[in-house]
């Protein structure tokens, strides 16, 4: 057990230690466009440590122990696969977009999320709490991460596109009795 823990860990730190970049046999690409790989790796992180924390609670309550591996390994791939996915769409726009926005949420969610989760694992005083606490963490992060993502993600590509879209919002009105009236509020520039 201890072996294929060992190997998991020096794979998983090559991984994450090297540097995924052509930057530096191609020269910098221009700002703006995407990569497709780049999702391709962002998909591969999220999707691994998706795995790892499904896989996790999955050996917490049976203790089979190939749940561990096996959750890490179909997460890397759907998560690879995702990722590139997200990223021919994205490309095909021909700058980055929602897509990239999603990721990179996600991510910075599943990561304060398993850190909040450990933590509060950690105070239970049980080494078993701490993992199913990070493995929590992170998969409600990522959950968190998705919606944030939903709500900012429009008013992102909104102000980087520069273009001023016509905009509609619930609003209250004064009418001449004193009294506020429900309507629609149409705001845009022309």
């Amino acid at each position: 057990m201890l072996k294929k823990f060992m190997t998991v860990a020096a794979v998983l730190s090559f991984l994450f230690s090297s540097n995924a970049s052509a930057a530096k046999y191609f020269g910098a690409r221009p700002e703006g466009t995407p990569s497709v790989i780049n999702y391709g790796w962002d998909g591969l992180k999220l999707g691994l440590f998706t795995g790892l924390s499904i896989g996790y609670l999955d050996y917490s309550n049976s203790n089979n122990s190939s749940a561990i591996t096996n959750g890490a390994a179909y997460g890397a791939l759907l998560g690879v696969g995702a990722g590139l996915l997200i990223g021919i769409s994205d490309a095909s726009k021909g700058r980055k977009g929602m897509g990239a926005i999603y990721l990179r949420d996600m991510q910075k969610g599943g990561t304060l999320g398993l850190l909040v989760g450990a933590l509060i694992g950690a105070l239970q005083g049980s080494g078993k709490a701490l993992g199913e606490g990070a493995a929590w963490g992170y998969l409600g992060g990522e959950v968190a991460g998705f919606f944030i993502a939903s709500f900012e993600g429009p008013v992102i590509l909104r102000e980087y596109s520069g273009a001023d879209r016509l905009s509609v919002n619930l609003a209250a009105v004064r009418g001449s009795d004193g009294n506020y009236i429900p309507g629609l509020r149409i705001q845009g520039k022309f």
